[in-house]
C-alpha cells in the first residue's frame, strides 16, 4: 500500500544487455581486456606446426627412423580417452622432420660450449652426472650415471659398466654363493658345467677411458674385488688374459670403439677357451681365415641420439683345418637355436647348450667350429619364459653359461635368483644324465 503524499513512479524495467566479448567493451569499462589477437594467432600457428608437421612430412614421403635406444612410439589410440592427448606429444616428437639433424646440431653445440654430449636421458634417472640421495636419506634411490662415457680418440663406453658396479643388486658374496649352488646342482645331475665371463669393455680396453668420470672410484674398486675373488671361487673361465693375447697378435683391441661388445675375434677366443676346458687339446687343428669386413649399427651412439656404424672382420672357421663350418650371424636367440653338423676330428660331440647374453650373438657364426651338437639361447629368456630355457637344458649333457661382467658384478643375471636356481637344479635332477 502506498503512503499518502508520496509520489508513485513506475518500476524501471530490467533490460538484459547482449553478451559481448570483453575486448568489445569500451576501454573505460572495468571489465575491458584487450584481445591480443596477434599473439593468439601466433600460438595457434606454432601449435599447428608442431603437431601437424609429422603428418604433413609423412604425406610428403618423409619417414622417421629410430635414433634412440628404443622403438618409435605408435600413434596414440583415440579409444584411450584423455590418454590420447597425453600420448600424442611423444608421437609428434618422435616423428618431427629433421629431428636427427637437430639432435646432431645440439650435440655439436654441447660439445663446443660445455665439452660434453647432449643428454638424452629421461625419466627419474635423468642427468649428466650422478644424482645422490637427498638429505632425507632415501636409501632406496639409486645413483644415476650417464648412459655413455666418452673416452679418448672417439671411443665410447657403456655407462652400465659403471652403474652395475656402483649400484649392486647383490653383494659379491651373494653372487658367488648363487653360482656355487648352480654349479653343484647341475653337476649333481650328471652334466658338465662351464661358466665363462666376458669382460666389460671398460675392463678389456681401459686405455681410452677419460682420466676422471662419474663413479670411477667405486667402479674401479668393485671390478678389482670381482676379478680377484669370483673366477677362482666359482671355477669360472677368466677371459681377460686370452683376450689380451689375441689383441696383441692383431695389434689392435678386439672391442668396437663405438659399441659395447667384442668383435668376432672375442667370440672365437671365448669358444676356444670353452672347448679347451671341456676337452683339452681339441682345438689344435682349428684354423680361422679372414673372410670379409662387415658393418652394422653401433649401439652406443644410439644412446646419444646419433647413428654410427661399427665395422669388423669376419672369419672362415675350419675345425679340421679344411672344412668350413661357419654359419650366418643370428641375433634372434630368445628361443633355442640348434646347430648340428657332422663331427670332425677334435670337435666336442656331447649335446651342449650355451646360454648367454648379447655377447653370445657373435658366437653363432663360429659355434659349429667347436661343437657338433649345440644349442644357443639367451639366458634373459629365463625372466619371461623359464620353461623354454629349462626344457632345452634338460636335453643336454653339457651346460655352458656365458655372462658379461656387468651382469655378474651387479647381480642382475636371472640365473642368480634363488628360486630360479632351485627350479633349474630340481628339473635337471629329475632328468639326470646317466
Amino acid at each position: 500500500m502506498s503512503r499518502p503524499g508520496v509520489e508513485q513512479t513506475a518500476p524501471i524495467p530490467r533490460v538484459r544487455l547482449p553478451e559481448v566479448h570483453e575486448a568489445w567493451l569500451p576501454k573505460e569499462h572495468d571489465l575491458y581486456r584487450p584481445r591480443h589477437g596477434g599473439r593468439q594467432l601466433l600460438a595457434l600457428l606454432a601449435a599447428l606446426l608442431f603437431f601437424g608437421a609429422p603428418v604433413f612430412s609423412f604425406l610428403l614421403g618423409s619417414r622417421a627412423t629410430e635414433i634412440e635406444n628404443r622403438a618409435l612410439v605408435d600413434f596414440p589410440n583415440i579409444m584411450h580417452g584423455w590418454g590420447f592427448f597425453t600420448e600424442f606429444p611423444q608421437w609428434s616428437i618422435d616423428y618431427l622432420p629433421f629431428r636427427e639433424s637437430a639432435i646432431n646440431a645440439a650435440d655439436t653445440v654441447s660439445h663446443v660450449v660445455f665439452g660434453e654430449s647432449v643428454s638424452l636421458n629421461g625419466g627419474d634417472d635423468a642427468g649428466s652426472g650422478p644424482i645422490t640421495p637427498g638429505p632425507g636419506g632415501d636409501d632406496d634411490r639409486r645413483i644415476a650415471y650417464p648412459n655413455v662415457i666418452e673416452g679418448s680418440d672417439g671411443w665410447l663406453y657403456l655407462g652400465s659398466d659403471v652403474d652395475s658396479r656402483c649400484n649392486r643388486e647383490r653383494s659379491l658374496d651373494e653372487v658367488i654363493d648363487a653360482l656355487q649352488r648352480l654349479r653343484t646342482g647341475i653337476e649333481a645331475s650328471g652334466r658338465e658345467f662351464v661358466l665363462v665371463i666376458a669382460p666389460d669393455k671398460t675392463t678389456a680396453v681401459p686405455e681410452h677411458l677419460p682420466e676422471d668420470y662419474a663413479g670411477k672410484r667405486c667402479a674401479t674398486e668393485a671390478a678389482t674385488e670381482f676379478w680377484n675373488e669370483l673366477p677362482e671361487a666359482t671355477d669360472a673361465i677368466d677371459l681377460r688374459e686370452p683376450l689380451r693375447e689375441r689383441s696383441a697378435e692383431l695389434g689392435r683391441p678386439i672391442y668396437y670403439p663405438l659399441d659395447s661388445h667384442w668383435m668376432d675375434e672375442g667370440a672365437i677366443t671365448m669358444l676356444t677357451e670353452v672347448a679347451e676346458e671341456l676337452k683339452p687339446g681339441s682345438t689344435a687343428a682349428v684354423t680361422t681365415d679372414e673372410h670379409e669386413i662387415w658393418e652394422s649399427d653401433a649401439d652406443l651412439p644410439v644412446l646419444l641420439g646419433q647413428k654410427e656404424q661399427r665395422a669388423g672382420m669376419t672369419y672362415r672357421i675350419r675345425p679340421d683345418g679344411q672344412t668350413d663350418n661357419t654359419h650366418g650371424l643370428n641375433y634372434r636367440l630368445d628361443e633355442p637355436e640348434h646347430f648340428s653338423v657332422g663331427p670332425l676330428a677334435g670337435m666336442n660331440t656331447d649335446r651342449t647348450a650355451i646360454i648367454g647374453d648379447s655377447f653370445l650373438a657373435a658366437s653363432s657364426r663360429y659355434v659349429s667350429g667347436f661343437f657338433s651338437d649345440v644349442t644357443l639361447q639367451y639366458y634373459g629368456t629365463l625372466s619371461d619364459d623359464p620353461r623354454s630355457v629349462i626344457d632345452m637344458l634338460i636335453g643336454q649333457e653339457t651346460i655352458v653359461i656365458e655372462v658379461v661382467e656387468r651382469n655378474l658384478v651387479g647381480g642382475t643375471a636371472p640365473f642368480l635368483e634363488s628360486e630360479m636356481i632351485d627350479r633349474i637344479t630340481a628339473d635337471l635332477g629329475a632328468n639326470p644324465i646317466s
